[in-house]
């Protein structure tokens, strides 16, 4: 369910989202026009540039009758806008050079039916390209309302409110990145740019979430970010109080970082330790057997492994027996060695697949109309192994932590050490 790349229409790269989800929900009895109408509709819509915008808007409001406009309004929204971010302006432009009041609201209501289409979907705490379809639509939605000074509707949706519902059900990941995409245009609108009661109403619900332990950066980020773009200050925003009687799902959130249980202590079977590193789903093997896969990456991975006696050091301490320095200085190594080991495999494979899914969505944005196919690749190779590392070292910490601890403790108590000794060195 893609749109073919054809004249003025973005590459295949930048529309590679998938649909379906909207298709299907759309595949109710819409009257259609004849074949030669639609074909040469899609070849106008395709073709649109800013030159040509007059010919081409007289030309679509004499082929598209009104009983055509639910028609045409859930293509321009389904298959145009959803997909092509970059395109939103001719668009725009294209329904205003055709000026008409009835087909403006179908699009409008074409848009809020598919949006709610995609909030109803479930798919939106899961799957990336639906997330990225509403963030389109969102970008949509406030160029179509909010900056032509037109109300987004509590009956058509309710922002508070939705708001709400995704921080119970764990959905903020897609929802609050929509939502910034609809209040982007109160930047500069008259009525609704701060403090527009409505607008400073949902900015403090989102202050509210933003002060909330835990919340994973992504989306702090992209409150940053809208607070930055509305030149408002963030700290002197007084946040809401209506969280107090919400409650939020506590397991396999994708909101919070302590939901996730990323820094839970790692057990000493390798099996053990990478579930509990993994996001629930990304264990799944792709194409190979996983345990065929983790020995493959954990062979891979051990051989550049550095000698860890010369990068260790134990400093004499006052309440640490020398028995016991001793025992560190030849056992610490060996836990370090262990620990990473047993860590390595399921960070990594973690850290590799959110950098590729993340670079993915930034590249097709920023080098959407790149001809050179050479310089997106090695943009994208670049970010994913800058990405990979960071991410890399920042999650690996706390486990690496735990498991450290648990393999220096085993080790001391094996090298009968010292009853107690494990509990000073560590």
């Amino acid at each position: 369910a893609q749109i073919p790349s054809s004249g003025g229409a973005p590459s295949g790269f930048a529309t590679s989202l998938n649909i379906d989800t909207l298709v299907q929900a759309n595949a109710q009895e819409i009257k259609q026009p004849d074949a030669a109408t639609m074909d040469r509709v899609h070849f106008l819509v395709n073709n649109l540039s800013a030159e040509s915008m007059d010919e081409k808007a007289k030309e679509v409001k004499n082929r598209v009758s009104v009983d055509l406009y639910d028609w045409f309004a859930t293509y321009l929204v389904v298959k145009r806008a959803s997909i092509e971010p970059n395109y939103h302006t001719l668009y725009l432009e294209l329904l205003d050079k055709i000026d008409d009041k009835a087909l403006n609201a179908a699009v409008t209501q074409a848009t809020y039916r598919n949006i709610k289409v995609l909030l109803s979907s479930g798919k939106v705490k899961t799957n990336s390209g639906e997330r990225s379809l509403l963030k389109n639509l969102g970008s949509w939605l406030g160029q179509l309302t909010i900056a032509k000074r037109k109300p987004v509707l509590q009956r058509d949706l309710d922002v508070k409110e939705l708001i709400l519902e995704s921080y119970e059900s764990g959905r903020m990941i897609g929802i609050i990145p929509f939502i910034a995409k609809v209040l982007e245009p109160c930047k500069d609108n008259i009525i609704f740019r701060p403090p527009n009661p409505w607008t400073m109403a949902v900015l403090s619900l989102m202050c509210e979430i933003y002060n909330e332990r835990d919340l994973k950066l992504n989306l702090k980020f992209e409150m940053e970010r809208l607070f930055k773009h509305l030149d408002v200050n963030l700290k002197e925003i007084e946040a809401s109080m209506l969280l107090n009687s919400r409650m939020r799902e506590r397991q396999n959130n994708p909101d919070f970082v302590s939901d996730k249980n990323f820094a839970a202590p790692v057990p000493l079977q390798g099996a053990s330790s990478e579930g509990s590193l993994q996001q629930p789903g990304m264990g799944v093997a792709r194409g190979m057997d996983e345990e065929e896969k983790v020995r493959l990456q954990t062979q891979s991975l051990e051989g550049a492994l550095p000698n860890m006696q010369a990068h260790v050091r134990v400093a004499p301490a006052p309440n640490l027996p020398e028995s016991t320095r001793a025992a560190l200085v030849r056992l610490l190594p060996v836990a370090l060695t262990q620990g990473i080991r047993e860590i390595v495999a399921p960070v990594v494979e973690r850290s590799v697949t959110i950098a590729c899914k993340t670079s993915q969505e930034l590249v097709r944005k920023d080098f959407a109309t790149e001809l050179d196919i050479n310089r997106v690749r090695k943009a994208a190779h670049l970010m994913v192994s800058s990405l990979a590392g960071s991410l890399a070292l920042v999650t690996c910490r706390e486990p690496l932590k735990a498991s450290v601890a648990n393999q220096l403790r085993a080790l001391l108590q094996q090298s009968g050490a010292g009853v107690g000794s494990e509990a000073s060195a560590l």
